[in-house]
């Protein structure tokens, strides 16, 4: 795992990955 990621970065990926687990959308900004 890069440790060079943005803080905002970082936020969106986690926002992502949460509504990854919530839905199947896979791939989805």
């Amino acid at each position: 795992m890069m440790k060079r990621i943005d803080k905002k970065t970082d936020k969106v990926t986690r926002e992502i990955q949460e509504m990854t687990k919530d839905s199947d959308n896979d791939g989805l900004p």
